[in-house]
């Protein structure tokens, strides 16, 4: 098998395509919708973990849980970006 690389090093971030970087934004805990995770009944319910933590915990339905969020929500209620 043959592939091509058209790996290229760069210093700064380039951007390509149109999409939203999320990365640094500061979201507003109470919105998240909870699911059940490992040591709920121990320490409650974790916040702003991994999308593993949600695979993990929630396997197969995790596509159900991210297509019910309503991202227009948690964009209008940014707190502020970094």
């Amino acid at each position: 098998m043959n592939f091509e690389n058209n790996i290229t090093n760069t210093k700064i971030y380039k951007k390509r395509g149109e999409f939203l970087d999320l990365r640094y934004i500061k979201w507003d805990n109470n919105i998240q919708q909870k699911y059940d995770q490992v040591f709920f009944e121990k320490h409650g319910f974790i916040q702003n973990l991994s999308i593993i933590d949600l695979l993990f915990n929630y396997g197969p339905e995790t596509k159900k849980y991210l297509n019910n969020i309503n991202i227009d929500f948690f964009l209008n209620n940014i707190k502020n970006i970094s």
